[in-house]
């Protein structure tokens, strides 16, 4: 069966993966007239109905994420997003003269409401689980849960990303009586929630058993071939996620524990192309690469000048991700004609969600400060890898500023458009550092709260 087909192979037990109202975090239920209610299903699934719940969550993950991936890398100033159907992809979220971010429009709204879709589907897919009474071993279950709890916790994670100091819902387990949003100014306390899910799914999933499937976005974690995805095998990207919330809140001893323990999805020496990732199919009721632009066309996402023009000579990492328009298009405000990111060839390449080249960069910078010597050879490393001289620096062995600096250059060339540039600099409050090519244009901190969200 093709994973994907979610919507169609549900028939007779919903009519929608549970669905968030399209302007608010109110969480609408909408039952298949010709199946079961949601109560129904979270009160009476079966095990059946528990792994088309587990397809259906994968699926939402990548619900409207090409949102996700171009608000940070318009805000982080990657790339420029050229289309002629919506012109505040080049004035609100550059920020081009003045312009501030709307609350009620799809670059803040859309991302938001399907981020808390996929949360709401985990909570569903965790209450049938834990209503059930039959059917399910104690391994089983904790499968099902410890999958779903780290799932929600990766979703929380790109929620706070956008929203940062405005705080998020954390609390999302009652619909009709949703949680305050924490987190308020301090972005930690939602961290600190993320990484109690992602601990507590860990103790599931340590005693826990895998009875379905996941996509082939997954098959880089699988220890067996003969014996596929276990649980055992998904704590891997469970801990590569809960490095990276380590390292955002400075936590760097925790993280060099989360890295070993997403090993060997993290390897030093392995594969830097080594990831998890969403997918993609043609197929029928599926959805394609929402990051796949062709090449010249009137609609692209085409690279901030800024990347080519800093880029080292002789690194090869710009020209495997970019290439230059053969037309004149103009990027508006700026007189600059586009280059084209080509990272997806077809609309059915995958996007990562996190690959291993992150978690050795993540790696370099949790031993900054306490042992630069290795920091810095471990960045050299990277760069050994796309033929580059080690870096040189003023200190021996160089100083945590020096590094910071190298592990951003490198972090940005080395993952493109991949969703960190714009949150590493704001972290290291480096925001003013992002080249303006617009008359009075700024650098967003955040998106605004959803106007939905008024409180």
């Amino acid at each position: 069966m093709n994973l994907y087909s979610f919507k169609s192979k549900m028939t007779g037990l919903l009519l929608m993966v549970f669905l968030l109202g399209s302007q608010s975090c109110q969480i609408d239920e909408v039952a298949d007239p010709n199946g079961p209610s949601v109560f129904d299903v979270e009160n009476n699934a079966t095990l059946a109905d528990m792994l088309l719940m587990v397809t259906g969550v994968e699926s939402s993950m990548r619900t409207d994420v090409g949102y996700y991936y171009e608000n940070v890398g318009i805000l982080g100033r990657e790339f420029y997003r050229l289309t002629n159907s919506d012109p505040r992809y080049t004035t609100d979220l550059p920020g081009a003269n003045g312009s501030a971010l709307d609350n009620n429009t799809f670059y803040t709204t859309r991302p938001y409401n399907a981020r808390y879709a996929c949360i709401r589907n985990c909570q569903i897919l965790m209450n049938a689980v834990n209503n059930n009474t039959t059917g399910v071993t104690d391994a089983q279950r904790n499968g099902f849960l410890g999958f779903a709890q780290t799932v929600q916790a990766y979703q929380l994670l790109l929620v706070a990303n956008l929203q940062y100091n405005n705080g998020i819902r954390v609390d999302v387990t009652d619909p009709n009586n949703l949680g305050p949003f924490v987190g308020e100014g301090s972005p930690n306390t939602i961290y600190a929630n993320i990484e109690e899910r992602l601990a507590n799914a860990v103790s599931l999933l340590e005693n826990g058993e895998f009875v379905f499937s996941l996509s082939t976005g997954f098959n880089d974690l699988v220890s067996d071939p003969d014996v596929g995805l276990t649980a055992e095998d998904f704590i891997q990207f469970n801990k590569a996620i809960a490095a990276r919330v380590a390292i955002y809140q400075g936590r760097k001893t925790e993280a060099l524990t989360h890295l070993a323990g997403a090993a060997p999805l993290f390897d030093r020496n392995g594969d830097y192309s080594t990831s998890v990732d969403h997918v993609f199919t043609e197929g029928s009721g599926d959805q394609t690469n929402p990051l796949f632009y062709t090449p010249n066309g009137p609609d692209n996402n085409c690279a901030n000048y800024s990347f080519r023009n800093d880029a080292e000579t002789g690194d090869p990492r710009p020209d495997s991700k970019l290439i230059p328009r053969s037309d004149t298009l103009v990027i508006p405000g700026t007189g600059l004609s586009g280059i084209d990111d080509v990272r997806f060839e077809t609309r059915t390449a995958p996007i990562h969600i996190t690959r291993n080249e992150e978690l050795v960069l993540l790696y370099a910078e949790a031993n900054i400060g306490s042992n630069n010597a290795l920091a810095a050879e471990v960045l050299d490393e990277v760069r050994a890898r796309y033929g580059l001289a080690a870096a040189t620096y003023t200190n021996t062995p160089p100083s945590d500023e020096e590094l910071v600096t190298q592990l951003l250059h490198e972090k940005r060339y080395s993952l493109f458009a991949e969703g960190h540039r714009w949150i590493d600099m704001r972290r290291y409050n480096r925001l003013d550092e992002l080249p303006i090519d617009q008359a009075g244009g700024s650098v967003h901190v955040q998106f605004p709260r959803p106007a939905s969200e008024a409180e």
